[in-house]
């Protein structure tokens, strides 16, 4: 069974999904009410951007690097999870605050950037309890990126990469807001191999749709775009409160030293 974001993003996929199990399994209407209210959207604002001038093309070099990105499946089981959550004594934190600060420290390190060269990550918000639209089923998400200086994630602390993260989080609803009224200003959309893009599944409930014969066994993204830096978080199938990392966000030669990092929990 596929789903295409033509018409859902991963949220209201699972929640159709699911939608249909339960009716193949006898419900008389949905355990989630599912709405469509698409008037209740906000119109995507329209930025005039301060050149008029057709944005030059990426470098060629650019370009080939972000279509060779290799994937890989890691899985991290829980313990190893607590350990993360353990280092920061005062700091109250998430699984999700965790594996990205992890995961953005292991990729930059692996490429070595240029600890002055500026770095992105985003990562992909729900919106549904900003609009009032539980239960809506179509796309309804929000990407909120972070910008700082590659050394800052790289050699700064692990407790300060989790801050930053938190701080993002945290002025994710007050910026939502402003870009819905049209005062928030266009994002830099193109895409570098420094970039990371993550995306949480863990709690979308894929794994859950149920068509009378049991819940899925297992659940990956079958395709994912080559040219975007990115990783997926989904549950692992035999770990229950682990987490599997879909990576697509190094190339071959970083491969080796991607993986080392990402199973070094002891820095």
């Amino acid at each position: 069974m596929r789903t295409s974001h033509l018409m859902f993003d991963g949220v209201g996929g699972a929640q159709f999904l699911r939608a249909i199990g339960e009716m193949a399994r006898g419900y008389t209407q949905p355990s989630i009410p599912p709405i469509w209210s698409r008037a209740e959207m906000p119109i995507k604002p329209q930025f005039s951007l301060p050149n008029s001038s057709p944005m030059p093309p990426p470098p060629p070099s650019s370009s080939s690097a972000l279509m060779t990105l290799q994937r890989k499946f890691i899985d991290i089981p829980p313990h190893q999870i607590t350990k993360m959550k353990n280092k920061l004594i005062n700091q109250k934190c998430s699984t999700f605050d965790v594996l990205i600060a992890k995961l953005w420290r292991s990729k930059l390190r692996a490429i070595k950037t240029n600890p002055d060269v500026l770095v992105q990550l985003a990562f992909v918000v729900n919106a549904r309890k900003y609009l009032s639209l539980e239960g809506y089923y179509g796309n309804c998400l929000y990407m909120k990126e972070i910008e700082t200086s590659c050394g800052k994630v790289a050699n700064g602390s692990f407790s300060e990469v989790v801050e930053l993260i938190q701080d993002a989080k945290r002025g994710v609803a007050s910026e939502f807001s402003a870009w819905v009224s049209g005062g928030c200003q266009a994002k830099d959309m193109i895409m570098k191999y420094e970039k990371l893009i993550v995306n949480d599944w863990t709690n979308i409930r894929f794994e859950d749709v149920d068509y009378g014969w049991g819940a899925a066994m297992s659940m990956i993204l079958v395709e994912d775009v080559p040219a975007l830096p990115s990783c997926l978080f989904t549950k692992t199938p035999k770990m229950p409160n682990g987490v599997r990392i879909v990576s697509s966000c190094v190339r071959e030669e970083h491969m080796e030293e991607f993986v080392k990092q990402m199973n070094d929990f002891d820095d």
